[in-house]
């Protein structure tokens, strides 16, 4: 068996993780990063619930968390078009 290391280990391939990682691409250069989650990316925000996301959360702290995650998928999507 092979191992393979990155920079960076994101926990969770959410709206929050791939927003994340998407950030640190592109603002920071950071390119080596593994995304690490049980299931799909997005399988309890998208695929799980109707093809849309939640941003209501019982602790505020994680609900402006996901709000600015919405905003920078929001910007992911309007620089590729989709």
């Amino acid at each position: 068996m092979t191992l393979a290391f990155s920079n960076v280990a994101i926990i969770g391939a959410g709206i929050i993780g791939l927003s994340v990682a998407y950030y640190l691409a592109r603002n920071h250069g950071v390119t080596d990063v593994v995304l690490i989650d049980q299931g799909q990316p997005m399988a309890f925000t998208s695929a799980q619930s109707g093809e849309n996301y939640r941003n209501w959360w019982p602790h505020p702290l994680m609900t402006d968390f996901t709000n600015r995650s919405i905003s920078l998928m929001e910007d992911i999507a309007a620089h590729s078009d989709n």
